[in-house]
């Protein structure tokens, strides 16, 4: 996806953990198999 962020190494160590980005993004799946997608603020 990228390697981080443009001569910002200190938001790219904030929003790095290993070589995932945390987007805020999830999902979850419920008994039926229905994805919901949702994502919060950081």
């Amino acid at each position: 996806m990228m390697l981080g962020y443009w001569k910002n190494d200190e938001a790219t160590e904030e929003k790095f953990v290993g070589d995932w980005l945390k987007t805020g993004d999830f999902a979850s799946v419920d008994e039926e198999t229905s994805v919901l997608w949702g994502a919060t603020t950081t």
